[in-house]
């Protein structure tokens, strides 16, 4: 009787177990990015009234508009990533009073809005893009869409870049699909609009032949991006040490990783002793981690 009363209490507690906890949570996925030059203005906080520039204990700087800088190779644009945005707000706070030359970092606390995505074609460091009209250059959708409806037949005219029958024919082959048909008619619409582009050339073969060699002579996108990402993050960590990511939500659902910061630190750039505005920039390598939320139990 027992024993019975015992199987049935443990099928009681697993059934709940299974019921509160999905093992199908998709394995967190990484993406690293290399140094990007965040900029921005903060204010120093005087909390004892010592007075702007000498730091005691508690002395704070707060920040609520840094932001990535324009550089080639680096942001808006890297290597593997497209349509970096970055904005990031700080607080900052001296952990014992200091001399004028500062002897300890202070500890800091982030909180970041990031956004990015993944190119369909990755080229070669040093390729300068031309622009050129929209309907000269690959439609990499309607490309991919034609074959998911029709995968034993390629269109030339989908490879050249499509026109208006073979877009809308791939609208309507999935009517129940109205984010597609409003990514498509919004392509016929601006078609027109001037893009930049990359022609598919030997050298570029010769760096991926598999992918290349059917679109030799073509142009193709140099921007245009998939897997878009959109959420936030915070971090945490003393001075030039890398800071810890602590967490995510939205699109970085569940953030992990760090911010590898320099060991020269934060370059200051001006401050105002009267009204204690600081205006720096430092450099960011960034290592995150998140969970993709689209996929697993999430509805």
């Amino acid at each position: 009787m027992n024993s019975q009363i015992v199987s049935t209490i443990l099928f009681s507690l697993t059934s709940a177990v299974f019921g509160q906890y999905d093992y199908t949570i998709p394995q967190p996925i990484c993406a690293k990015f290399k140094d990007i030059t965040v900029a921005g203005i903060g204010e120093f906080v005087d909390t004892d009234g010592s007075g702007v520039g000498l730091l005691t204990t508690g002395d704070m700087s707060l920040s609520v508009s840094l932001t990535g800088v324009n550089a080639a190779g680096s942001y808006p644009t890297q290597t593997h990533w497209r349509q970096i945005s970055l904005d990031m707000n700080a607080v900052c706070v001296v952990k014992k009073d200091q001399n004028f030359i500062p002897e300890d970092a202070p500890v800091c606390f982030y909180e970041a809005e990031m956004s990015f995505c993944r190119p369909w074609f990755t080229f070669p460091p040093g390729l300068t893009p031309v622009k050129i009209p929209r309907d000269r250059v690959v439609d990499i959708e309607a490309l991919l869409s034609k074959e998911q409806t029709d995968p034993g037949r390629r269109t030339q005219s989908a490879v050249r870049g499509g026109d208006k029958a073979v877009i809308a024919e791939v609208a309507e082959s999935k009517p129940e699909d109205p984010q597609l048909q409003k990514n498509v008619f919004e392509e016929v619409e601006t078609k027109q609009d001037d893009v930049e582009a990359v022609l598919v050339n030997q050298s570029l073969i010769d760096e991926d032949r598999d992918l290349f060699e059917p679109l030799k002579g073509k142009y193709v996108p140099y921007n245009k991006c998939f897997g878009k990402r959109k959420g936030g993050f915070t971090a945490h960590g003393t001075g030039s040490q890398n800071i810890r990511i602590t967490g995510g939500t939205g699109g970085l659902f569940g953030a992990f990783g760090q911010i590898i910061t320099p060991v020269s630190g934060i370059n200051i750039a001006y401050t105002n002793y009267t009204t204690g505005d600081i205006e720096y920039n430092f450099d960011m390598g960034l290592e995150i981690c998140f969970y993709r939320r689209e996929f697993g139990f999430w509805p």
